[in-house]
């Protein structure tokens, strides 16, 4: 049972990290020399460009090459592809707020 278990969660880790190559060859081709990063806690800026099933990418500054990767399951409600948000982010959870003409407006928590 417990090998059958592991297997279950190494398959997994080897679908989301395919599906990270994916990504980042995708932004590659739109972005020459781009750099995807995992995020981490902090607070991020900028437009939801990109999604999969478990991944909203962010590119971080109008312009920029940097883009952030964040796990959907991280979000109450994750952003929309083409939002412009700040999103708060925790070890545990990811608070979005939207981004209209400088003025900010919650969407969750």
């Amino acid at each position: 049972y417990l090998i059958e278990e592991f297997s279950k969660i190494v398959s997994k880790k080897q679908t989301q990290e395919n599906e990270v190559d994916k990504i980042h060859e995708k932004i590659q081709s739109a972005v020459p020399n781009s750099k995807l990063v995992t995020a981490r806690p902090g607070e991020t800026t900028g437009k939801i460009v990109f999604e999969t099933d478990n991944f909203s990418i962010q590119q971080l500054g109008k312009d920029s090459k940097f883009f952030m990767l964040h796990d959907k399951k991280s979000f109450e409600n994750p952003p929309e592809v083409g939002s412009e948000v700040k999103i708060k982010r925790t070890n545990e959870s990811a608070k979005v707020t939207a981004i209209q003409t400088g003025i900010e407006k919650k969407l969750s928590r």
